[in-house]
């Protein structure tokens, strides 16, 4: 359980390139290690400093940071010969779940709605005010191990899309 703690803590320094001040819990709910079984499904809670800005009276939230780190593809990364090759076809799935505080609105949600989708893969997320929360539901999706150079530009519609979501803020506006 200890080494279990530990790892989970460099993933998120990892993830969002800073250190967690306080690791709270690590709940693994799906192994994903059987045959009938394959999701590996678990939840976390921590503390981190540094995604959330006073600016005057409200607050600036790095709410895409919340799906950690994604992959920025440079301007000379953008041409490619060779084919792709990734170790495994893969998903991943958040659900973020945010308390708006008392006396506050959020502003900026409708730039959280996206869907790109095409043969190579996806990315889509969806957010919606519900009963005093921000909740948002995002994936991301590698269809295949392999692609052929010539899909790349397709691959880059979705990573791009995921890296422009994480860069993405919210206002927590007072009331």
């Amino acid at each position: 359980r200890k080494k279990r703690e530990e790892y989970a803590q460099k993933e998120i320094e990892k993830s969002f390139e800073m250190k967690p001040v306080a690791f709270r819990d690590l709940k693994v709910l799906k192994q994903g290690n059987r045959h009938n079984q394959r999701e590996f499904l678990f939840t976390e809670a921590y503390d981190v400093d540094g995604l959330v800005k006073k600016a005057g009276p409200n607050y600036l939230l790095d709410i895409g940071l919340f799906i950690g780190g994604q992959l920025q593809v440079k301007n000379e990364q953008r041409n490619r010969k060779y084919n792709i090759h990734m170790p495994y076809a893969r998903s991943f799935s958040h659900i973020i779940r945010l308390q708006i505080p008392e006396g506050f609105t959020v502003e900026g949600t409708e730039a959280l709605n996206r869907s790109v989708q095409n043969e190579t893969g996806s990315f889509t997320s969806k957010a919606a005010v519900e009963n005093g929360k921000l909740v948002i539901h995002v994936s991301k999706i590698y269809n295949r191990s392999f692609e052929p150079a010539a899909n790349w530009g397709k691959m880059l519609e979705f990573i791009d899309a995921a890296y422009d979501f994480s860069q993405l803020k919210i206002l927590l506006k007072k009331q």
